[in-house]
């Protein structure tokens, strides 16, 4: 395991893959303003594509730190509400978990499955949930059900949004090498 770290950290020394890096951290951004409300609670959201990329590529180092300036930098840009920082470090515990699964193109299909199980069930339905109660001041009572809710909506949308988008890079990888 610590292993996945330091070989995932070296691929930051590569100009050519901090380049790439650079353009998912861009798209993710620019993905971060766009969503498609569905009723009051449910959206459906796209960071979490180039977010889910750039983990298969580079793995769970470059993709934390990623995901914190993506939060960071989307925050800047077009602020809503206050900046709180358990925000962003939501945002990196995710990207590292899509490192963590997906590091070196292993996007099987089960492997989507656990790691969107695993960042809805922590960090949309538990740390978020803590995070409003520290925001707000009402009870994780209030906010747990409907966040459950939502993730539980939310759960085969996302994997099958992820599996589709990670399984596609995947076939047009040998292409975007040659070029």
């Amino acid at each position: 395991m610590l292993n996945l770290f330091k070989n995932s950290a070296l691929e930051m020394k590569s100009t050519k893959n901090l380049t790439l890096m650079g353009m998912l951290l861009a798209l993710s951004v620019v993905l971060s303003f766009f969503s498609i409300q569905v009723n009051q609670y449910v959206k459906v959201g796209f960071t979490m594509l180039p977010m889910s990329v750039l983990g298969m590529f580079f793995g769970p180092v470059p993709a934390a730190l990623a995901g914190a300036a993506r939060d960071i930098i989307s925050y800047l840009i077009k602020p809503s509400g206050v900046y709180f920082p358990g925000f962003t470090f939501n945002a990196l515990l995710g990207g590292m978990f899509y490192g963590l699964f997906f590091y070196k193109g292993q996007a099987k299909l089960w492997r989507v499955l656990v790691a969107k199980a695993l960042i809805m069930a922590i960090i949309n339905v538990g740390f978020t949930s803590v995070w409003l109660y520290i925001l707000y001041q009402q009870a994780v009572s209030v906010y747990l059900p409907m966040r459950l809710v939502k993730n539980l909506i939310m759960y085969p949308i996302e994997c099958a949004m992820v599996y589709g988008c990670l399984v596609l890079v995947k076939r047009l990888q040998p292409r975007l090498a040659r070029s």
